[in-house]
């Protein structure tokens, strides 16, 4: 994505909103798909009914590395950074992990967004709401989103959601990501990639393979 300033402390309010006291009432529905965009929705990936990393690009992601209390594996020459913010609900924790810069000054990112609960407090957010609290999204007007999806990652279940959107502040620059979202009693993680058109093409699906190397920590 273009250089710009990202949105961290609205990331981390967010976040940090995801934590609850257990003593409200839990969502056990399924969320509602996003409401429809008004341009056509992007197509959503059913080739597969579990989503597991391509094996293809598993020599291309770096050792596993722990994230609070989950786990990842990482592209390589990525570059992680983290924030932490820590309230009367629990802590939050911000991991950025950047690819090289371009010549044009864009770049792949990767991010973790993890909620961790105090004793007494749980996630009682739904996924779908998750989803709804990504502030990495590059715009907030001529979003194109794909309907979310539900399945099984590794140890978690999950559900995810595409999306294209012009950036904010260049037009003419086309950013296209996705994020992942996956909650447990008291625990939630967020996480997802984001990059220009044309070099999505080729580091999206690296990006998309490493954060499905997302599992929870026993």
């Amino acid at each position: 994505m273009k250089l710009i300033k990202l949105r961290l402390i609205a990331v981390v309010v967010a976040v940090s909103a995801l934590a609850v006291n257990v003593s409200a009432k839990p969502v056990h529905k399924k969320p509602a798909a996003h409401k429809p965009a008004k341009k056509a929705a992007l197509p959503a990936d059913t080739s597969d009914s579990a989503w597991t990393p391509d094996p293809k690009l598993l020599s291309q992601l770096q050792p596993e590395q722990h994230f609070g209390p989950y786990a990842m594996r990482v592209p390589v020459g990525f570059i992680i950074t983290s924030h932490d913010h820590t309230s009367n609900k629990g802590l939050s924790a911000i991991y950025e992990m950047r690819g090289p810069a371009r010549k044009d000054h864009t770049y792949p990112l990767v991010y973790l967004l993890v909620v961790s609960a105090l004793p007494g407090v749980g996630v009682t957010r739904t996924v779908g709401q998750l989803l709804d609290y990504d502030k990495y999204i590059p715009s907030e007007s001529g979003v194109v989103k794909s309907d979310i999806e539900y399945s099984d990652m590794g140890n978690l279940s999950a559900a995810r959601q595409y999306y294209k959107c012009p950036l904010e502040k260049d037009k003419s620059l086309l950013a296209h990501g996705f994020h992942y979202g996956t909650t447990q009693i008291t625990t939630a993680a967020l996480a997802g990639a984001i990059d220009v058109a044309p070099y999505n093409t080729d580091t999206l699906p690296l990006c998309e393979a490493a954060i499905r190397t997302l599992r929870k920590l026993p």
